[in-house]
């Protein structure tokens, strides 16, 4: 068997060389895109067709104003021309810092007008290439800033619909402490068939969510990576913690940890959702959404501590998980409010279906079982599957959206 040897020579080489060899390829790659992006962007001498693209990033409402946040997120520099209400031209507006918008770059349109609160309205904008762009609110509504009474209000509202359904439903916890093994594995397949909902949920969301991103951004591909990053995100954390010598590393409170960790997130996109909805001026659908989510996420409590219910908790880690899992949700609800983006909505509810993804591998290793048929066919694992899954599926249908 010949023995293959490292030139010494090879080792010793100027590092100099190395750094030329690897800077060469991308300096010649970008030589390449300058040409194409210049003398070579009409290889097939072809007329040039303009393809505007603008979208809304934000519309805000405010005394006798209306304002527009614009990006152009087409191929070229694009130039406003004119910008309608309700189908009537305005004259007298401001566009800033200019009417013309170079690839990517934002604009803001402010409109005088003596708005009307809860009627629908339409902003519409001409480009000097002839394209239309109109972007629709529901219903207007004053936007909000940030101040100490919208804090107050999404902090509340993050409090009952991501807080207090939580611990009501640690509260089934001394029943969950009486139960027998076979009950416990049942639980465990509960939690799964929750986390499975909550899992299709946010990748439907994410989905639609991704389709809305203006398609510079890439949408799907970005909501793939995200779920990339909470799946490896929480592996990591559990990793980190394992390695401690606490109690927390115990297998069943670390696992309801994660499983918290991960209703958290979710629950910050919960908290999104109801945010944007009243800052796009869909008030009756927020109102909804937060009876809604009150009410579904009582359930989550019991998948939080089904995996450690054996264990004795104290009241600490009770308190913490129900924080870790709840208060997410007035952040998101904050982020909505103030600074909505489609772009980060994509990214946390990506995030968000990581994190799920990967707390559903844990819980299923600790349902009995050494094969996927033998936890299928054992009565307490499917029927507790199906049980999670039915129940999250019930306490949906008072989501509205």
């Amino acid at each position: 068997m010949a023995n293959l040897m490292t030139n010494p020579q090879t080792k010793s080489g100027s590092p100099y060389r190395l750094v030329i060899a690897a800077l060469l390829p991308l300096v010649l790659l970008g030589l390449m895109i300058y040409w194409l992006l210049g003398n070579g962007s009409n290889l097939f001498n072809t007329p040039e067709i303009p393809a505007d693209e603008l979208s809304a990033t934000k519309i805000e409402f405010h005394p006798n104003e209306i304002q527009v946040k614009l990006r152009n997120t087409g191929p070229d520099e694009l130039t406003i021309t004119n910008v309608l209400v309700n189908g009537a031209f305005i004259h007298q507006y401001e566009i800033s810092p200019s009417n013309t918008l170079g690839r990517l770059n934002t604009a803001t349109i402010t409109i005088p007008y003596m708005w009307e609160e809860g009627k629908p309205y339409v902003i519409g904008t001409y480009t000097a290439n002839a394209f239309i762009f109109d972007f629709e609110v529901p219903a207007a509504i004053s936007t909000p800033t940030v101040s100490w009474d919208y804090i107050k209000t999404f902090f509340l509202m993050g409090a009952y619909v991501g807080i207090i359904p939580i611990f009501l439903g640690f509260l089934w916890l001394p029943i969950l402490r009486k139960i027998g093994e076979k009950s416990i594995s049942f639980l465990v397949a509960l939690t799964v068939g929750v986390l499975a909902f909550l899992g299709i949920d946010t990748i439907l969301e994410g989905l639609e969510l991704a389709g809305k991103v203006p398609s510079v951004f890439h949408g799907v591909p970005l909501f793939i990576m995200a779920i990339g990053i909470g799946f490896f995100g929480i592996v990591g954390i559990e990793a980190l913690v394992k390695k401690g010598k606490g109690r927390i590393s115990s297998s069943g409170l670390l696992l309801s940890y994660m499983i918290a960790l991960g209703i958290g997130i979710h629950n910050m996109g919960e908290g999104l959702a109801i945010g944007s909805a009243f800052v796009l001026g869909e008030v009756t659908l927020g109102t909804l959404l937060i009876l809604g989510f009150t009410v579904h996420n009582v359930t989550e409590g019991i998948a939080i501590l089904a995996p450690g219910a054996k264990q004795k908790i104290n009241w600490v880690h009770l308190i913490l998980m129900g924080l870790l899992a709840g208060v997410p949700t007035v952040f998101g609800g904050m982020i909505g409010g103030f600074a909505y983006s489609p772009v980060l909505a994509t990214i946390f509810f990506g995030i968000a279906t990581g994190a799920i993804l990967q707390v559903i591998v844990e819980c299923w290793g600790l349902i009995r079982g050494d094969r996927l048929a033998t936890k299928l066919q054992a009565a307490p694992n499917w029927i507790g599957l199906a049980a999670g899954f039915l129940l999250m599926y019930l306490t949906a249908l008072f989501v509205a959206g």
